[in-house]
């Protein structure tokens, strides 16, 4: 279930509307950094390498974490985050995070991934802390960067701390 809704998001149901595009260039990393104000239209000079286009998932075996990015090739993106669990004492704990905006690509080789949030939100709900839950709260606009390859239909993102992501192509 946790799948079809995060598919559902990213599909244009509510994060940002999809627009079909050119792909660009053929190259297999990117790169982009800086932090200038969030913008709902790319620069000019963002077109999203072909490879990276699409939509791409993580989510592992007996997990209860899906995580979930659409690229198109305007320079766009959007993400959608579920997290779920039951809780022993009765109810779930569940936690939805949303973001779209712009993506850019720096470094002489392409190889960072700037994704630069022009929305984003998040619900939770908490059955043992109702007065904590929230309903599509605002959040920070702050861009994050990523060391980025594209392998075999896997994108493998790389944060800023070292840590790694791996999501597998769910579509084109």
């Amino acid at each position: 279930m946790r799948a079809l809704v995060v598919m559902v998001l990213l599909a244009c149901g509510g994060l940002v509307s999809c627009s079909p595009g050119s792909p660009g260039s053929d190259e297999t990393t990117g790169s982009h950094s800086g932090s200038p104000a969030a913008t709902t239209t790319p620069p000019k000079n963002s077109v999203i390498p072909a490879n990276l286009v699409g939509a791409w998932e993580s989510s592992q075996p007996n997990s209860n974490t899906t995580l979930a990015y659409r690229f198109i090739p305007d320079g766009t993106y959007t993400y959608a985050g579920l997290l779920s669990y039951r809780i022993p004492d009765g109810g779930d704990y569940e936690m939805q995070q949303s973001a779209a905006g712009s993506v850019r690509l720096e470094g002489e080789k392409g190889d960072k991934l700037v994704l630069r949030p022009a929305s984003s939100s998040l619900t939770k709900k908490d059955p043992r802390n109702p007065e904590g839950d929230v309903s599509n709260s605002p959040q920070p606009l702050t861009p994050k960067a990523y060391a980025w390859q594209v392998t075999d239909d896997v994108l493998t993102l790389i944060d800023e701390t070292g840590q790694r992501h791996a999501f597998k192509r769910a579509s084109p």
